[in-house]
């Protein structure tokens, strides 16, 4: 049997946003599906507000790196699936209302019935981002949900997930391979080792919020924890 995750021990805090980096193959997706009960552990336990996590609770909603849309329904209606299947039932009124709130703060809603194949890859990741906050989760787990966009794009969504994470308060615990991502969303990053991977180094970002009412990126400190996260890394990669 494969170990992918060790003797780790993690604790978040509520409303606190968190993000993991490692090296590639370490277990960081492995990790986020354990928390979100996708996946079982061997050994220990994961608990949510003390409750052990056995199973997808209603309470977590997670963004995978495949933004995983229905093709065939509009955006309203991959946004409102979000419910839909939390509740086991069909959108109600009031239902109906809070997805179209939902598809405006992110927005969207210039584009309510437009198909995914007719939205940019930015625009996309805004109604999958929008579909998990729509169950006004308690955590949201994020699996590099801007990986494969380019760099402005990026830049963007990383802005409107700040504010989106202001304005609804849930816990954010976000999977990455970008150092800058990580410092400039998180107010703590962990840094993995290789497989069997454990916890090597927890770094405080103390740099002020909202990040993106300034150039947070050109302050100094972005620059020295950067280059701290990066040297961390580096020893686990050069050991591979």
């Amino acid at each position: 049997m494969l170990t992918v995750v060790q003797d780790l021990s993690l604790s978040v805090g509520d409303r606190e946003f968190v993000s993991v980096l490692g090296p590639s193959g370490c277990g960081k997706t492995t990790l986020a599906r354990c928390v979100c009960g996708l996946l079982p552990v061997a050994r220990g336990q994961i608990t949510l507000d003390g409750v052990l996590v056995t199973r997808p609770s209603p309470k977590v909603s997670m963004v995978f790196q495949g933004i995983g849309l229905v093709p065939w329904k509009t955006v309203r209606e991959n946004v409102g699936l979000g419910l839909e299947l939390l509740h086991h039932r069909k959108l109600a009124a009031a239902d109906r209302e809070q997805v179209g709130a939902l598809l405006a703060l992110v927005g969207l809603k210039s584009f309510e019935d437009y198909y995914p194949s007719q939205l940019s890859g930015g625009m996309q990741q805004r109604v999958g981002l929008a579909r998990a906050l729509v169950r006004h989760p308690e955590l949201l787990l994020m699996d590099e949900p801007f990986g494969a966009l380019d760099a402005q794009t990026r830049a963007i969504l990383q802005d409107e997930l700040l504010r989106l994470w202001g304005a609804t308060g849930s816990t954010v615990f976000f999977i990455t391979h970008d150092l800058e991502e990580a410092i400039y969303l998180s107010d703590r990053v962990v840094v993995m080792t290789r497989r069997p991977s454990r916890v090597k180094q927890i770094i405080n970002v103390p740099l002020p919020r909202p990040r993106y009412s300034y150039d947070a990126r050109s302050e100094p400190e972005f620059g020295r924890l950067r280059h701290e996260a990066w040297e961390t890394l580096k020893e686990e990669i050069d050991s591979l």
